[in-house]
């Protein structure tokens, strides 16, 4: 059983901890990066399962309005990601919507890290219209 200033300790911490803010912006960076997708409950079965492919990426922000844009190098698939960022963890999530080829569904960027030159997000989305559940993660670094 923790004594009451372990607890205290901890709960400091966890709070001090939240407030985290980075001295520093993803402020319209053009980054080279990787993304991993995997889809699952696809109404296709050839689209479910894991796929990695390296992009191009382009990031603004503007306040708490989030974009991302991606365009993958071996695939060509294009996605645009437009939402209202928060305060959560390291950085950030942000909820809105992707757009990929054309198709627009609702989804979340969450557990994001940035770093001066590099940030890694996970996104979930899903697209009732065909079933498939789209998640992964994109890690990303400026260009020098």
């Amino acid at each position: 059983m923790p004594t009451n200033a372990a607890l205290w300790r901890s709960a400091r911490i966890r709070k001090d901890h939240s407030r985290y803010k980075p001295a520093y912006t993803l402020l319209n960076q053009r980054r080279s990066g990787g993304i991993r997708l995997t889809q699952t409950g696809c109404a296709d079965p050839s689209k479910n399962g894991t796929f990695d492919d390296f992009a191009t990426i382009t990031i603004t922000q503007n306040a708490t309005n989030l974009g991302l844009a991606l365009t993958t190098t071996t695939t060509g698939l294009s996605c645009t990601f437009q939402g209202t960022l928060t305060q959560a963890g390291h950085f950030g999530a942000a909820s809105g919507t992707f757009v990929c080829n054309g198709k627009t569904t609702p989804g979340n960027l969450f557990n994001m890290v940035v770093g001066p030159d590099s940030l890694v997000t996970h996104f979930s989305s899903s697209d009732p219209t065909n079933g498939c559940n789209s998640g992964g993660a994109v890690s990303v670094v400026r260009q020098m």
